[in-house]
Parts: C-alpha cells; structure tokens; sequence
C-alpha cells in the first residue's frame, strides 16, 4: 500500500508541471516543457507551451515586401519575407524573395482591370514545396482566387482614368527624415539626401537664429509679395524643392525667415515683422507612401 501511495504521489507531482498557457515562457520555467514533465501530457505540453504561442506569431508575420508605386499600370513589391496560410489558419508555409518584384494587370488574379476600383495585393505560396513568393493583385478583400496559401500585403486605388493611386501597406510604419539644424544664408539652395525611397514626401522647414534651434523659432513659409513696408518685394522664406526619392533641396529666398511680431498688429502703417537674410534651418519630413 505504501508503495502504491509513494508511486500516485510522484505521479501527480510530475503532472503539476504541465500549466496551461497560449504565451511564450514566463521566465521562471513553468511554462517550457521541462525533462521532469509526464510523458503522458508532453504532446499537450509541446502545443500548449511551444507552438501555440509561435502560431500567435507567425499568423502575420512579414518583413519588408513594401508596395511602392512604379508607373500608373504597374506597382512594386520590395524585396522581403512573409508567412503565408490557408484560410483556416492550419497550415503556415514561408517564402523570401531576395529582390523586388514589379506588378502589372498580367497579375490580377480574374478577370481584367476596373476602374474606380480599390484592388489587394497578395503574397502567396502556389505550393507548398515553395520557398519564394509569388503576388497576386485581386479586388478581394479576404483572399486572392486560385491561392491556398496567402498573405494580404497592402492595397492601392485604380482611379476613373485606369491610373495606380493611394497606395497602402498593411504593416506601414511611418518613415521620418530630420536633417538637423543646419546654417543657411540669403539666396542659396541646399540638396539634403533623405533617403526615404519616395517623391511623395510631407516637409516642414524650421528657422531659428541659433545654431542649437532656441530663440525665434517659425515654421518658414514663403511669400512672393512685399512684407509690409519692409520694401523689399523678393520671396522670403524658404521652401524644399527639386524632390526625388533620395533627396531634395532647401531653397532659400532673398530672406531666409520671416515672422510677424506679437499679433502682427500694425506699426507705423506696415506690419510689424522681423526678417532674416541668414540663421540655421532644419527639415523634418515624412513619407507618405
């Protein structure tokens, strides 16, 4: 009797070990599958502990594959990584393709190109011995015809004149350029290399007096007329221009910054303004696509 006690006593103490949990490891141990656990419960244990928490994961897992615009007909995916599943989510299959991949309506999953239409991009495994990825654009929102396997990366507009627009990507992350302050001076350009990989950039131009950004500070803007009676009737301010997808250029006028003072109420009849023909900017901008 006694034996048999000592033996259920081991029996459940080892089965203790086996708690239940959909998250990775606690730290202490209690959730990985330990050596001292019963071999009746490792298959849940394994499961439980192991891939349920990797499932969690690895459903919307993707790395780069970024849709970028190439031309009005055609899109681009970057070069990047996904994990693609069936519908029910069984099955997770992984694919890398190490350069970009250019789209055209030749990749519609059926039938042929519609305007005024929102249409998906695809990742997707044509089988499951893949290990690239094949793209699929489709006008479904749930999953691409004729894919087992797939991943929605990201979608575009096809407006009423049959032209690629409003591009978005499922896992955007907003990118930022900030050049730093940096010194100017009247009537002089200055090409800043912001590498974010697209024309369709957000910029703000800051101006202060001092190199470290104290004092004054405004947001530039620019102005083709006089200021008040300050006769002068050149621009003044400065604005980016010449914008590609790896640079552009602070342009800077025959006043680098202006600013109205106070409420800009009048004085003397003209407005009340400081002007600067030289001071330190900084560019901060953000990409939309």
């Amino acid at each position: 009797m006694k034996k048999l006690i000592l033996g259920l006593a081991i029996l459940f103490t080892l089965s203790a070990n086996a708690s239940a949990t959909t998250q990775w490891r606690d730290g202490d141990g209690s959730n990985t599958v330990l050596g001292s656990i019963s071999p009746s419960t490792i298959d849940t244990a394994i499961y439980t502990n192991i891939v349920s928490p990797l499932d969690n994961l690895l459903a919307v897992q993707r790395q780069g594959l970024r849709l970028t615009y190439a031309s009005a007909a055609t899109i681009t995916v970057e070069s990047g990584a996904s994990v693609n599943s069936n519908s029910t989510g069984t099955i997770r299959l992984f694919g890398r393709n190490s350069s970009s991949t250019t789209l055209s309506w030749a990749d519609i999953d059926t039938g042929a190109e519609a305007n005024s239409t929102t249409y998906h991009v695809y990742s997707f495994h044509s089988a499951t011995s893949d290990t690239t990825l094949g793209f699929k654009i489709s006008a479904s929102a749930s999953a691409p015809t004729g894919a087992t396997y797939y991943q929605k990366l990201g979608s575009f507009y096809n407006d009423a004149s049959g032209n690629i627009t409003n591009i978005t990507n499922n896992d955007f992350k907003p990118r930022y350029y900030d050049s730093g302050w940096f010194a100017v001076a009247a009537s002089t350009a200055y090409t800043k290399t912001h590498n974010l990989g697209t024309q369709k950039i957000l910029p703000i131009v800051f101006f202060s007096p001092n190199s470290d950004g104290s004092g004054e500070v405004t947001v530039n803007t620019v102005t083709d007329t006089a200021i008040g009676g300050s006769g002068s009737s050149a621009a003044a301010g400065a604005h980016v221009g010449a914008i590609t997808a790896t640079s552009f250029s602070v342009r800077c006028a025959a006043h680098v910054a202006f600013f109205l003072n106070d409420n800009g109420t009048k004085n003397g009849g003209d407005q009340d303004v400081t002007t600067y023909t030289s001071g330190y900017a900084r560019v901060v901008a953000m990409a939309l696509e």
